[in-house]
């Protein structure tokens, strides 16, 4: 057996080991490291949006898969902590079968690991109060609940979980106006010494990308700087959640969205992933793995990219495998009005089909000037179109020149209100 001394601890290299909490025997030597010199690691996840429903079909099965996939990567990377970083739920009132479901996965994942703590906050989709009702229940099992950051009874203890390698300040999306995130990640960092701090997030950080979300719906005007949770230094890693594409945000490597497991929309067409993260020590760079997450029903659009005429849209919907297992968006290109029986035509061309119909994705082609009078846009399109298609349209329909450059800088003036 070769001993050598790395940082501040002693590695023994091999020899197997048997680690209390690690469920038995093993050799890596990575693991040993990281068990003897302390190095923070978490599993980081967020907005699993528990009881939404896509376009009608529920998604109860896929969700469970979601929450079972979590619960293998915690089993398989043996975690210091679990993080949900907000919006376990997609309404402030989910369902019995719901929570459910929700206590079934906690309760499932301690019996699994036992010791292995999670840090739940609630996000925007949650009720704070309701988020909180079962904290009690949860505790006994190693969940921190916590749906409102308020100085009253238990501030701020009930915020800062020792995880033993490290603390994690459990911030919330509902911050009391009284109270101090950086006051509250000063005593983490207190408690602390040495060892990493993680804090959690649930906003719009400017700079991140939006790609899938609608800015108006997201929040663009309350987005935050990532000082809102503390300045440079309170924090060794920011876990955000709010913000479905995993992504980092700014240049300083420490600021992340771990992005949603399941897809929400068909405008999310990119991969989903649980993240890893490793912190050596306080003042450490996180060092980042991201974990896929295999879609059990995806979102997919017809054709793939672009749009297509409705009569050639209804025969490429009737030549999809019969044993595709998706939710499906049919993207037209319209100059007019569609058919009323646009819909049911789509419907009926999957009919036998396991793919789930969802909606007609309409694209209006601009029309002549002679019908300048007659253009609009139905509910779907102006949902799915962005500011400056909006515009460019209303512009058309009046017979005036849009001033794009000026009107690219109104919308980002617009952007950075909540700075000043």
């Amino acid at each position: 057996m070769d001993i050598c001394a790395v940082g501040s601890g002693v590695v023994c290299r091999g020899v197997e080991a048997n680690v209390p909490g690690w469920g038995g025997f093993f050799s890596p030597d990575a693991e040993i490291i990281a068990y003897i010199c302390g190095v923070m690691k978490i599993v980081h996840t967020s907005d699993w949006h528990v009881g939404q429903k896509l376009y009608g079909y529920d998604r109860g099965d896929e969700h469970r898969a979601m929450a079972r996939r979590v619960i293998d990567i915690c089993v398989d990377e043996r975690p210091d902590a679990l993080v949900v970083a907000g919006d376990l739920f997609d309404n402030d009132h989910p369902s019995a079968a719901d929570q459910r479901l929700m206590a079934e996965t906690f309760a499932t994942l301690h019996d699994e690991l036992p010791g292995l703590p999670v840090i739940a906050v609630a996000g925007n989709h949650d009720s704070p109060s309701r988020h909180e009702s079962h904290a009690a229940i949860y505790e006994s099992i190693g969940v921190t609940m916590t749906g409102r950051l308020v100085d009253g009874a238990g501030y701020p203890d009930r915020f800062l979980v020792d995880v033993g390698t490290g603390v994690i300040a459990a911030i919330p999306y509902y911050i009391a106006a009284t109270v101090s995130t950086a006051e509250l990640l000063a005593e983490a960092r207190r408690r602390a010494g040495d060892r990493p701090v993680v804090a959690t997030g649930h906003a719009t950080v400017m700079g991140c990308d939006l790609t899938g979300h609608d800015g108006a719906t997201i929040g663009l005007l309350e987005a935050v700087t990532p000082e809102r949770f503390g300045p440079e230094g309170s924090y060794d890693y920011l876990a955000l959640g709010h913000i479905h594409r995993p992504q980092w945000v700014g240049t300083s490597g420490r600021v992340r969205y771990s992005g949603s497991p399941l897809q929400v929309s068909f405008d999310e067409a990119y991969g989903h992933s649980v993240s890893v993260v490793e912190i050596a020590a306080s003042g450490a760079m996180p060092a980042v793995r991201e974990i896929a997450v295999e879609q059990p029903r995806p979102a997919v659009s017809v054709p793939a990219s672009g749009f297509v005429e409705l009569d050639e849209g209804i025969k490429m919907l009737a030549g999809l495998d019969d044993s595709l297992d998706a939710y499906v968006r049919l993207n037209v290109l319209t100059y007019g009005m569609l058919p009323a029986s646009a819909n049911e035509d789509a419907a009926r061309a999957v009919a036998g089909k396991r793919c789930r119909f969802c909606l007609i994705n309409a694209r209006r082609v601009a029309a002549v000037a002679a019908d300048r009078s007659k253009q609009s846009m139905t509910v779907e399109e102006l949902r799915m179109a962005s500011p400056m298609e909006v515009a460019r349209s209303y512009a058309a329909s009046v017979g005036a020149t849009l001033d794009e450059e000026l009107f690219a800088e109104v919308m980002r003036e617009l952007s950075t209100i909540s700075e000043n």
